[in-house]
């Protein structure tokens, strides 16, 4: 049961405002552009955009007008009390709630046009925008303007990952060449980390979801990490030496995956004239010249074999927050300089994973461990569960509880997340069989 406004304000009125007005509108423009960049280009008028079943992802239509509703269901009708205006039947009805329509359904309705969905869009921004100019803005308020801008960008990343698998098309935004490396192929080193107590979970200013609170003392104990995220090169030896045929290395879960899916590689790997190329969208690139990009979308199935044919294991969720925070209260690996995130490769500024040379050591761990910001997710050991004294979110219900217990955590963001979601108590998490998304991982010893 959804929770009355004055509630919902009651439980978010202490949120701690991070923006000015002006700077809450700039954020909702950018956001805005990057939708247009990332979605609006594909022909609406070709009938597998609106229908296309593949891996069961949503319709790219659907999923275009989802967020909006959303903005427009859990932000503009709380803060917006003082104008009453007509519902529009063809978007504000249970047909884009992902959580009341089911999955197969969302298939068979009949959707809007583009210049529909386009128009709904600008209006609801343009409202949010109008009730930020003429208002002062409580911490309800903001959180709610907030919580909406970040879903948006959840969406954009799924926008990219899912035109990737069904439709191919590179956005005109990712359009420009990769810049490949080929000098020096990177060797899996490992970083002994003296553990000690630190505090888990949320603990920043920045936004926060439910599955992060609330924070509690722990301690980890001495464990060593990988320097770098596993490379295309390092999975290519588990390739070559029969992993995926060897069902000693995968658990039971990952065999039966592995067998009712007839995986034997990598999703996106094309073999040609005996040669392997990774596919980005239409375009073929041959596996030598991203040898030292991470791996990616790996399942956390592929990722665990891996583990276990190196004779390692995954990272757990709390060495990861405990390497980002270097065991103490530092926002970032390199401690508390924000603007330093800006050289990670987040924020969609290199359109894809870079190389993990690329790294500079101003963005390392205090002990050398690269690459814990942006770049790619990295999957953890831990199936998500909630933290004790867990209490669900009062408006996006939906965002942790349904999945506890399923969905595998992934920790770090990546290339296509933008820098105001980064932190080291961010809880993403996806099922273990995903691998559409942009997902690596890095390991530890036994």
């Amino acid at each position: 049961m959804e929770l009355s406004r004055k509630e919902i304000f009651n439980r978010t009125k202490h949120t701690i405002k991070l923006h000015t007005n002006r700077q809450l509108i700039r954020l909702l423009e950018a956001t805005q552009i990057k939708v247009l960049d990332f979605l609006f280009f594909l022909n609406w008028e070709v009938d597998y955009i609106k229908k296309s079943t593949i891996e069961e992802h949503n319709p790219i239509i659907w999923e275009a007008i989802h967020p909006i509703f959303f903005m427009e269901k859990h932000c503009l009708r709380y803060i917006d009390t003082k104008h009453k205006y007509e519902y529009d039947p063809r978007f504000t009805n249970n047909i884009y709630d992902s959580f009341i329509i089911p999955s197969e359904e969302r298939y068979k309705q009949e959707f809007p046009s583009f210049s529909e969905i386009k128009k709904y869009y600008s209006e609801i921004n343009n409202k949010i925008k109008h009730f930020i100019e003429h208002n002062i803005i409580d911490g309800s308020e903001y959180y709610l303007i907030m919580l909406v801008i970040t879903h948006l960008h959840m969406h954009i990343e799924s926008f990219i990952f899912t035109n990737q698998l069904v439709y191919k098309i590179a956005p005109f935004c990712l359009s420009e060449s990769i810049n490949a490396n080929t000098s020096g192929i990177i060797k899996l080193n490992f970083v002994d980390i003296k553990g000690g107590n630190f505090t888990q979970g949320y603990n920043t200013k920045k936004i926060g979801f439910d599955n992060e609170k609330p924070c509690f003392k722990k301690e980890v104990p001495d464990f060593s990490v990988s320097k770098t995220l596993i490379t295309f090169h390092m999975f290519l030896q588990f390739y070559l030496e029969g992993g995926y045929d060897k069902d000693e290395l995968w658990s039971f879960r990952g065999n039966i995956w592995k067998k009712n899916n007839d995986i034997k590689c990598p999703l996106y790997w094309e073999f040609i004239n005996k040669k392997i190329y990774i596919n980005y969208f239409a375009r073929l690139m041959d596996i030598e010249t991203i040898y030292n990009f991470p791996i990616i979308n790996i399942s956390w199935y592929e990722a665990e074999a891996f583990c276990k044919w190196k004779g390692v294991r995954l990272i757990t969720e709390s060495e990861w927050e405990y390497l980002v925070t270097n065991g103490s209260t530092t926002l970032y690996p390199w401690g508390d300089d924000e603007e330093r995130l800006y050289k990670c490769n987040i924020n969609y500024s290199n359109k894809w994973i870079t190389s993990v040379k690329s790294n500079t050591e101003d963005l390392n761990n205090l002990n050398g461990v690269e690459q814990l910001i942006g770049n790619c997710w990295e999957w953890c050991q831990e199936t998500i569960y909630p933290y004790d004294n867990f209490k669900i979110d009062p408006v996006y219900r939906e965002m942790s509880y349904p999945f506890f217990g399923q969905k595998k955590i992934c920790k770090g963001g990546a290339w296509c997340v933008p820098d105001f979601m980064i932190t080291s108590s961010y809880r993403n998490a996806q099922m273990p069989d995903c691998r559409k998304q942009f997902i690596g991982f890095r390991c530890a010893k036994l």
